[in-house]
Order: C-alpha cells, then structure tokens, then sequence
C-alpha cells in the first residue's frame, strides 16, 4: 500500500511540473523570463531522471546540475527585483558555484548525493523568498489574500518548496538509510509540497500580464 501511494504521489507531482509550462504557453508569457527557464530546468530535470533510472538506476548527475540551474536562476530572478543589494546576490551566485564543486570534485561525486548544493539552496532560496515576502506583504498593506499580485503566489511557492525541502535534504541519507517505512511515509509528504509549489507557481503565473 505503502509503496502505491509513493508511486501515485511521485506520478502527480511530476505531473504538476506541466502546469506552470501550461500557463506560458496559453498566457503567451515572456519565454525569455528567469522564471519561464525555471519552469523548463524543472520538466527537463523530470524527464532526464526518469530515463537516469531506468537505464542507470542513479539520477544523482541530472539532479545535481537541476539544482544549481535553478537556484541561479531564481537567485537572479530575485536581483532583478531587488537592485539594492546586487553584491550580496553576487555573493549568493559564488556560494553556489563553491557548494557545487565541492560535491562533483571533492566530496560525493557526481553519481552522489550533492548534499551541500541542495542544503545550500534550500537555505539560500527560503531566506531570499522569505526577504521578498515580508516586503511583498509590507507593499499590499495587508489586503485580502485573493487581491495580492503575481509576485506574492510565486514568491510563496518558493518558499513552500525550499523550506519543506531543507528538512527532507538534511535527513535524506539517514531516511533512505533506515530499515522501516519512514522513507515511504516522508516521500509522499515531499512530492505534496512539490504538487503545492506548483500550483502556487501557476496561479502566479496567471494572474501576470507580462513575467520579468
């Protein structure tokens, strides 16, 4: 039963990766947008790691280049927006390029888990969405939830995904590790938290006119 609910939860927040690409194409949004290449990162990261698994039982190379595509790309997609600090984003960008090194060339590889990447990201990108939310929420003077603009669902959605992903990442290993069925009662909760990142994600994209 266990494993059914993992294989149907993993089928529909796949599945969800095709929502905001939906949105694009019927919305005619900016293809050349950070988040339009977001969105593309995303499905292609998808169908590689199923054919990964198939032909080689490890999708750990395709996701640790996933990872570090889209983090740089949301993390420019956050300085475009905030022209304040651009040398912290800068900053952000070294950090990352570090943290993937260290993964390929010195510590797991690339058939490994990039532990270091992906806790960084999730750090990373939770901090930054969280910083844009509190102004996001500061600009709409706290009005219905249902009047907020584009940038409040996807700055949301974000957030949804990275913050649920850090614990997940943190544990991962140990999780897999465990004899019992934690890992089967984990990853159901996960593949949610994706299928939610990517509803947000979509209801963002809709409400938009035109994405930067």
């Amino acid at each position: 039963m266990l494993l059914k609910i993992k294989d149907i939860s993993y089928f529909l927040a796949s599945i969800s990766y095709l929502f905001p690409l939906v949105i694009f194409l019927l919305k005619r949004r900016i293809m050349n947008s950070p988040l339009f290449f977001y969105v593309k990162i995303n499905i292609l990261s998808v169908i590689l790691s199923y054919i990964f698994l198939i032909y080689y039982s490890n999708s750990f190379p395709i996701f640790h280049f996933s990872v570090f595509l889209s983090t740089a790309v949301l993390i420019y997609y956050f300085k475009i927006r905030d022209l304040i600090y651009l040398g912290v984003y800068n900053l952000l960008f070294v950090f990352l390029s570090v943290s993937f090194i260290i993964d390929i060339f010195l510590f797991n590889g690339i058939w490994g888990n990039n532990f270091y990447t992906t806790i960084y990201s999730n750090l990373c990108l939770t901090l930054l969405s969280l910083r844009q939310l509190f102004v996001i929420l500061d600009e709409e003077d706290k009005r219905s939830l249902f009047t907020f603009e584009w940038s409040f669902y996807i700055t949301v959605s974000i957030l949804i995904l990275n913050s649920s992903s850090f614990f997940f990442s943190i544990f991962e290993d140990r999780i897999r590790s465990l004899e019992n069925d934690l890992f089967l009662y984990t990853f159901p909760i996960y593949m949610f938290f994706i299928f939610i990142h990517n509803f947000f994600l979509s209801i963002g994209l809709w409400k938009k006119q035109k994405v930067y």
